[in-house]
């Protein structure tokens, strides 16, 4: 049985070689997706943001706040807040050393916050006395 030129012995046209239907490119797709989401998904869990770690001394009328990023974050990058939750709510800057000093803080009893950008938030209690 002769073909002519560009046909199949049924009749049928050949298709280019290595040419992909819809169904195999859906297939093809979502097999991609999956390589490329398990990884990803598999790194976000495995990372757990571990917050600051935060120590304050407080005595008349200061405090002093030192902030120990758990992650990866440079102290300068951090935040504390050593009125959290009164009307006095402040963001300070954390210098580089890591040790933030609050003076004329009145009597009483505060919490403090300290905040990193990678790392989350940790609150802390303080009494400072008269």
């Amino acid at each position: 049985m002769l073909c002519k030129p560009n046909q199949l012995p049924d009749g049928r046209a050949p298709g280019p070689v290595g040419m992909v239907t819809g169904m195999n490119m859906v297939r093809m797709l979502s097999g991609v997706g999956v390589m490329l989401a398990v990884p990803m998904i598999a790194a976000g869990v495995a990372q757990a943001v571990e917050p600051p770690s935060v120590d304050v001394a407080a005595g008349r009328h200061w405090m002093v706040v030192t902030v120990q990023p758990n992650s990866g974050d440079r102290p300068q990058n951090c935040r504390v807040d050593p009125y959290f939750g009164t009307p006095q709510t402040v963001s300070l800057p954390v210098p580089a050393s890591g040790n933030l000093f609050v003076d004329n803080v009145r009597a009483g009893h505060y919490t403090v916050s300290a905040w990193c950008p990678n790392g989350g938030v940790t609150k802390a209690e303080v009494t400072v006395r008269d």
